[in-house]
């Protein structure tokens, strides 16, 4: 979890569109500096997409698409969860009918 300076022990400096940031975490450094790289990816993808926005709207553009993304990841996860949850289902009744 991200949070602001006072939260937590240690900071870890990220970049995003050129501006440095420094972040306190309880997340893994590692997993901090691929949320950064995630971020910047999607802002460049923007950038590269759309000629001349502001920096706002840039950031905006590129939230709104990790935000679509994640969305697009939870209903996959459930799909994949009931899929799992029926299959369970059946292999239990299949195992009761052998009893």
């Amino acid at each position: 979890m991200l949070g602001n300076l006072g939260d937590m022990e240690n900071p870890i400096r990220i970049r995003i569109l050129d501006n440095e940031y420094l972040l306190r975490s309880d997340e893994d450094p590692a997993q901090v500096n691929e949320i950064a790289k995630l971020v910047n990816d999607k802002l460049d993808e923007v950038r590269k997409n759309s000629d001349k926005l502001s920096e706002g709207k840039t950031a905006i553009l590129a939230a709104f698409d990790i935000a679509g993304d994640y969305l697009r990841l939870l209903k996959e996860k459930d799909v994949l969860l009931r899929d799992v949850q029926d299959r369970c289902r059946l292999m239990s009744r299949q195992i009761e009918s052998l009893e």
